[in-house]
């Protein structure tokens, strides 16, 4: 679906890190125009974590170059994760804003938002 977030996998270990938004799906080869999500930290403890290596369970994302895709096998399923739209800035004290993604039927890596935004406390973030 044109619109939805893509994942894909990581050839070293498999794992979800790359992550972008369709832009168009051409058929019947299956073609995706694509616009990739990059990491934009907010301060510079973020940037030293990225930069080393780390994973980013959290992030705020700004959109990235374009491309079209045809390579599928980069494209698997999911792990059990929970995936979620970022609506508001968090606050140290209150926490965040978000809602659930879900997987798009017959899509191995679609997603759309999946019921109404809700808080998640400052407490349970990391």
């Amino acid at each position: 679906m044109v619109g939805q977030v893509l994942v894909a996998y990581d050839t070293l270990d498999s794992m979800p890190r790359f992550y972008a938004i369709t832009r168009n799906i051409f058929s019947p080869a299956f073609k995706l125009h694509i616009t990739w999500l990059e990491l934009e930290p907010l301060n510079e403890d973020e940037t030293k974590r990225l930069f080393e290596g780390f994973p980013a369970s959290c992030a705020r994302c700004r959109l990235g170059n374009s491309n079209d895709i045809e390579d599928h096998p980069m494209l698997s399923h999911l792990f059990n994760y929970e995936f979620v739209e970022v609506f508001s800035d968090h606050v140290d004290v209150v926490g965040g804003h978000v809602a659930y993604f879900d997987k798009a039927k017959a899509f191995t890596c679609l997603f759309y938002r999946v019921g109404d935004p809700f808080l998640v406390p400052a407490k349970d973030m990391l």
